[in-house]
């Protein structure tokens, strides 16, 4: 159970720093 955590807090970070790393390159 807990490696579904560490999954998921992982998934949800991910899901912030790309947009972030998107507008870097971008903009």
């Amino acid at each position: 159970m807990n490696w579904i955590k560490l999954c998921t807090l992982e998934h949800m970070i991910m899901i912030q720093l790309v947009p972030t790393f998107l507008k870097t390159v971008f903009f």
